[in-house]
């Protein structure tokens, strides 16, 4: 992934959490198949 210009490598079976209102991109490295699980939290104000 790419979040606010800062590269972040994931492996298996980790997590990252971020504000969705940063730039940001998702890239799968290797030739392989990937699942990735995207859950969107918004809070109640």
């Amino acid at each position: 992934m790419v979040i606010g210009g800062k590269e972040v490598l994931l492996q298996e079976r980790q997590s990252i959490r971020f504000g969705a209102d940063v730039p940001h991109t998702y890239h799968n490295v290797p030739d392989e198949v990937s699942t990735v699980y995207n859950v969107v939290f918004y809070p109640d104000n």
